[in-house]
């Protein structure tokens, strides 16, 4: 009777931690679900470019945090990506593209050092704006195809390899938004065009709900 109720102690305690969301306690993502506010993680605006009272310090800093979402959440799950690898900067997050054998990388970054590069290299002046807003382009591009990889290697390898009742598995629902390495809910990024300012907010918005969801049920991807 003794090791009886051991075992239900042990069962009712491992059922305890697997409900218990570090992660959400450790990345707070907000969604306004009108669309009328900036999505916050951890308190900071997530967006592709400063307005107002809105600065690239914080834009920076909001995305290094959504970066760091997307490595714990990753290393939880068991996922390495085969051609993006994130660096998840508190200065600027980054996020290196790798080609075939390795010979080739594209460093996007997320926020003003993608604007600096620029400049480094000689290309057109971006003092007008337009150069930045092509860079954070490139760089939520590069951000999109890394999430739809991880929450598609979650619903394929851990989630859909999960059977019989396993509560922390069947009681989760799909993200909010359907991705593929282009596009995600009805926004189709290589179509979007580099001046279009709601189409990229709404791409954000529905970034950082996929972000939220992440954080949610993130306690429920371990694939042990």
């Amino acid at each position: 009777r003794r090791l009886t109720s051991q075992c239900e102690a042990a069962y009712h305690e491992a059922s305890a931690l697997s409900r218990v969301r570090i992660h959400a306690d450790l990345f707070e993502v907000r969604v306004d679900p009108r669309g009328l506010r900036y999505p916050l993680v951890n308190g900071l605006r997530l967006s592709h470019h400063p307005k107002g009272d809105l600065t690239w310090g914080e834009v920076d800093a909001a995305w290094a945090q959504a970066a760091q979402l997307l490595l714990f959440v990753g290393g939880t799950a068991g996922f390495a990506s085969r051609d993006l690898r994130v660096v998840p900067l508190t200065s600027c997050a980054k996020i290196i593209e790798v080609g075939r054998g390795g010979d080739r990388r594209i460093v996007h970054s997320l926020g003003k050092d993608a604007l600096e590069s620029k400049e480094d290299r000689g290309e057109k002046n971006v003092s007008d704006g337009a150069g930045h807003i092509r860079s954070m382009v490139l760089s939520l591009c590069a951000f999109n195809a890394l999430l739809y990889q991880l929450v598609y290697h979650i619903e394929t390898s851990v989630l859909g390899a999960k059977v019989g009742p396993a509560p922390s598995s069947s009681s989760i629902e799909r993200p909010p938004y359907k991705m593929s390495r282009y596009q995600i809910g009805q926004y189709d990024l290589q179509r979007l065009r580099e001046g279009d300012d709601p189409g990229w907010s709404a791409v954000v918005q529905c970034i950082a709900s996929n972000l939220k969801w992440l954080a949610e049920n993130a306690g429920s991807f371990d694939p042990m």
